[in-house]
């Protein structure tokens, strides 16, 4: 970061050589020293597609890691509006089984976009975790009636369906994907 800063000090540095710094907080891997520099980063740029690409990686290796994810809360607390930080946020806590809480973060982002399917079968999925199999359904059926085309999420419902005892239904939406082939 400082040889960086020393550089574009010395003469303006042009949007190419912002995107190739990215690459290189990239390149250092999962470690959550670099998370503060490629938000900064991204915050500099939010209309680079390359250097958003390179803060949404990063984010996604330090949510598997202890201390990616204290990295992230730290952040979250410091820019409660960064939306992909709050997300992130709320999948290390989904990765530590703090379902409540990430239920929670996941409800906040929702208030913010509640069109963002991807973010609605993420949702169901920590509330199937939390054993509301009942909830899941309601919301996995919500999303895929919007349109939401993700196996996955059909195969979910299947799953919720029968641990509800619903397995009439269960086995019509499994013959369903079947169909899809």
């Amino acid at each position: 970061m400082k040889v960086f800063d020393d550089l574009c000090a010395l003469k303006e540095c042009d949007e190419g050589m912002f995107v190739t710094f990215a690459h290189i907080l990239e390149s250092q891997g999962p470690i959550p020293e670099t998370l503060v520099h490629i938000k900064k980063l991204a915050d500099q740029h939010p209309n680079n597609e390359k250097i958003q690409s390179v803060y949404k990686e990063i984010l996604s290796w330090d949510i598997q890691n202890a201390p990616g994810q204290q990295s992230i809360e730290e952040l979250s607390k410091k820019y409660p509006d960064d939306l992909q930080l709050k997300e992130a946020y709320a999948q290390a806590l989904v990765e530590q089984k703090k379902y409540a809480d990430a239920i929670s973060q996941m409800n906040s982002l929702l208030a913010h976009n509640p069109n963002d399917k991807d973010l609605r079968f993420q949702h169901a999925k920590v509330i199937s975790a939390t054993g509301n199999h009942q909830q899941a359904i309601k919301e996995l059926q919500a999303v895929i009636n919007d349109g939401f085309v993700n196996k996955e999420a059909v195969i979910m419902l299947g799953d919720e369906l029968r641990l509800t005892g619903r397995d009439e239904e269960a086995l019509k939406v499994y013959q369903g994907v079947i169909d899809e082939k």
